[in-house]
């Protein structure tokens, strides 16, 4: 992780869990005590929606980060492009 951050200055941390007390949060703190002066912008954290998990297979499915929601954050965190 810390190779990463050294060579981007940036972090998101990705999960399929909710965001709360997870194991994304542990490792956001980690990279936040770790590599703070590498950071160029805050730790991110991408999880799952803030709902209880589904039965249904698709609304579970649905309640994840997918590919598309982690592009939006990347581009979200890197900002506007020049040019």
């Amino acid at each position: 992780m810390r190779e990463s951050v050294g060579r981007t200055h940036r972090a998101i941390v990705v999960e399929e869990d909710c965001r709360f007390a997870g194991v994304g949060a542990e490792i956001a703190a980690s990279l936040g005590e770790t590599a703070f002066f590498e950071l160029e912008a805050p730790v991110q954290r991408l999880g799952s929606a803030d709902v209880p998990t589904p039965y249904n297979a698709d609304l579970e499915q649905a309640s994840i980060p997918r590919p598309h929601d982690i592009s939006r954050a990347v581009q979200e965190m890197l900002g506007p492009r020049e040019g």
